[in-house]
């Protein structure tokens, strides 16, 4: 498995001011839910569904991908094992471009998640990888031998 570098910089992603732009309403028996603009549903609120809408909610008004090219939590294969990633932007062809990660705040960002990550793209096969607890955000780019090359600034996903 690829390895986190001893001290790999978080980017700094202003998640927070889009969770706040989230569309929240009262539903069943009136607990909040939050409504999830790609699978076009309504959610239960918990804390990494908060971070997952936030992820969806950025890459939408910050990077202008459409609904179309994002996926997710969806069902695939790993060494013939039901696994399901949380977010993941698709190039213009169709092709993975950025596997997205998503943990609840108080989770850390660490090697585990890195090697989930790791697991789940040599399937997808993404060129992007971002593991994000809503605080912490790192990037990487992925080369043909699995390294990773960990950025300091949010990719172009054009």
């Amino acid at each position: 498995m690829p390895s986190l570098p001893s001290s790999p910089r978080s980017i700094e992603l202003d998640l927070i001011s889009h969770a706040k732009k989230l569309k929240i309403e009262p539903r069943e028996n009136e607990v909040n839910h939050l409504w999830c603009p790609i699978r076009r549903i309504w959610l239960s609120i918990q804390p990494e569904e908060i971070v997952r809408q936030s992820v969806i909610h950025f890459l939408m008004e910050e990077h202008n991908i459409s609904r179309g090219r994002i996926g997710v939590e969806k069902g695939f294969k790993v060494n013939g094992r039901l696994k399901r990633f949380d977010v993941v932007v698709f190039d213009r062809d169709g092709l993975p471009l950025l596997l997205v990660e998503c943990k609840a705040p108080e989770v850390a960002v660490n090697q585990t998640l890195f090697d989930q990550l790791s697991t789940y793209n040599r399937e997808l096969r993404a060129k992007w990888l971002w593991a994000t607890n809503g605080l912490v955000n790192y990037i990487c780019q992925t080369n043909v031998e699995g390294r990773l090359s960990f950025s300091n600034s949010f990719p172009e996903l054009d």
